[in-house]
């Protein structure tokens, strides 16, 4: 079978990740690199690759089979929409768009014209989240209930993350998507409606949108969540020393900066406690003691600490592999385009609750 011949359109930390592992794949010939500051790489690192900081010009140039687009968001809908001028399959980091019409016309326009588009939701194929999704699943804990989420974390938007022009209008399209699409994974329901609420100022002044977002999620089956999501309740570093205590995979996980990344999931049965930065998950039954008063017991712990917080929750190369192989086989993508529009969906919901101040029911 003939080598898929793929660009990869934007170079930052998302696109290097990409690249790392498209080049690695035996199926792919990496054909062109298109980035503004492409004069950073050096041509002897990919001799038999074309650079460009001008993704028409490559356009212009190569004959392509698909692309991988990891840039600004701002950019994801025009860049979508000439790869598919040009009959090019598209993997496409999140979020699709930063408006829902424009989000609706790319899915609409991949469908018409028969190409695979597979929108970046790697959580959904990283391990951690997939043995979230089998214990679910398997009935141990019953019948879903609700999910409560909560995430601080010290300040990792730079540049054109924190502008609202580049970035988008919410930390929602931008962190908390991902999120809200594994909630919809695990329980396998569609959210009705939402209410979300953000403070009338920021701490973090060089964010253009909200740095803290509270909001509460209606699904189908009557399961709630709740998300709080924040970057200004906990610290970037200790007095500007570097010094990182306790995990050793860096400051950014360690507790006593304030640090929070975990999920609690309820079940009619028992629950899961889930401490990302502990890289463990706790699964709760429900028993009767010695004086027969219901309670929850802890059942087993489940330790992953030994692999990389990254390579557990944030692992691009399943979902990169099994968009070449949706190519080759003429298959529908792992993640349908018109499932990952209803992520997005919700968080232009939210969008809309934090300025309104009201409930926002979700019209599919």
């Amino acid at each position: 079978m003939a080598q898929i011949k793929i660009a990869l359109i934007g170079c930052g930390n998302n696109g290097l990740q990409h690249l790392n592992i498209l080049k690695d794949i035996e199926e792919v010939k990496l054909e062109a690199i298109v980035d503004p500051q492409i004069g950073n790489f050096k041509k002897e690192q990919f001799p038999k690759c074309n650079l460009y900081k001008d993704y028409k010009k490559m356009f212009q140039n190569e004959k392509v089979d698909a692309v991988c687009i990891s840039t600004p968001h701002k950019f994801h809908y025009e860049q979508v929409m000439a790869a598919f001028e040009h009959n090019c399959h598209v993997l496409l980091e999140k979020p699709i768009a930063l408006t829902e019409k424009d989000s609706r016309e790319i899915v609409k326009k991949a469908k018409e014209k028969k190409l695979v588009l597979q929108v970046g939701f790697e959580c959904r194929k990283s391990s951690l989240y997939m043995r979230i999704k089998e214990i679910i699943a398997s009935g141990e804990i019953g019948e879903l209930l609700s999910i409560s989420f909560r995430h601080y974390r010290g300040t990792w938007m730079k540049d054109w993350y924190c502008k609202r022009e580049l970035g988008g209008n919410s930390m929602g399209i931008i962190e908390t998507c991902h999120y809200i699409d594994l909630m919809r994974f695990w329980s396998g329901k569609d959210v009705e409606w939402v209410f979300a609420s953000s403070p009338k100022a920021n701490l973090r002044t060089e964010y253009d949108y909200p740095d803290t977002s509270y909001c509460q999620l209606g699904f189908q089956g009557g399961i709630v969540a709740n998300i709080e999501d924040s970057h200004a309740l906990s610290c970037d570093c200790f007095m500007d020393t570097g010094k990182s205590y306790g995990t050793g995979e860096g400051e950014w996980m360690d507790p006593v900066y304030g640090h929070c990344f975990e999920y609690s999931i309820v079940g009619s049965r028992g629950a899961l406690y889930v401490r990302m930065l502990s890289k463990q998950i706790s699964v709760l039954e429900m028993k009767t003691s010695y004086s027969q008063r219901p309670q929850l017991s802890l059942k087993r712990v489940e330790d992953y600490n030994k692999v990389s917080l990254h390579d557990l929750v944030h692992d691009h190369s399943l979902l990169d592999r099994l968009f070449i192989n949706a190519i080759q086989n003429n298959t529908p993508p792992a993640i349908l385009p018109e499932d990952a529009l209803k992520s997005h969906l919700v968080v232009f919901a939210i969008e809309k609750s934090e300025e309104t101040g009201e409930k926002v029911y979700i019209e599919g």
